[in-house]
């Protein structure tokens, strides 16, 4: 047995020793069990007081104006009303990246559209970040990883596309899929927001 194999196969006994139910991993919107095991080995996730789970993560406003209209990415089939350039905490926003150790919060996000929206975006295309609010998460339950939660830094970036990235039909992840909704004012928000 590879010794990877071997660490793979303690942190399961690890997680269930914690009472975490291995068997919704990798159902539905959940990472699967290797995806976890992985961050926990990079040094993505810590794992805490068991089943608390520490790690920095990213939270992405991502807009788009093309021909003075501005959109505004959507996770899944929900509506952000049109009246707002921001959804409140009850709406989702466009995604969510966690940070790799040594990483910054942008290239988080730069590495955010790469791998769930497929662009890969430089030169004149390069979008235009915007870091504006850092905190510390309390847990809470966590989507990615069932039975755990989730804490620790966060960084909300807001995230300018170039009008030639911008695609009607949305863009798909092969597990989540992103589309556009309008959205108001871009710049009243960032003007007034950033940091």
């Amino acid at each position: 047995m590879s010794s990877k194999a071997y660490t793979f196969k303690r942190f399961r006994r690890w997680l269930m020793h914690y009472g975490v139910s291995i068997s919704r991993f990798g159902k539905g919107h959940a990472e699967s069990l290797e995806t976890l095991h992985a961050l926990v080995e990079d040094g993505s996730v810590k794992p805490s007081l068991m089943p608390v789970l520490v790690c920095h993560k990213v939270k992405m406003d991502v807009y788009c104006e093309v021909d003075g209209e501005v959109f505004y990415l959507v996770e899944g089939g929900g509506v952000i009303p049109t009246n707002l350039l921001r959804p409140s905490n009850s709406h989702k926003r466009s995604m969510s990246v966690l940070v790799k150790k040594g990483e910054t919060a942008i290239n988080a996000a730069r590495r955010g559209l790469q791998e769930h929206l497929g662009l890969n975006l430089f030169g004149a295309a390069e979008p235009e970040f915007y870091v504006y609010d850092r905190y510390y998460a309390t847990p809470r339950l966590s989507n990615s990883f069932p039975g755990t939660a989730v804490s620790g830094p966060r960084a909300k970036v807001v995230t300018v596309l170039h009008p030639s990235a911008f695609r009607p039909e949305g863009y798909s992840d092969g597990k989540t899929h992103y589309h556009w909704e309008h959205a108001r004012d871009l710049w009243g928000f960032s003007q007034k927001k950033l940091l």
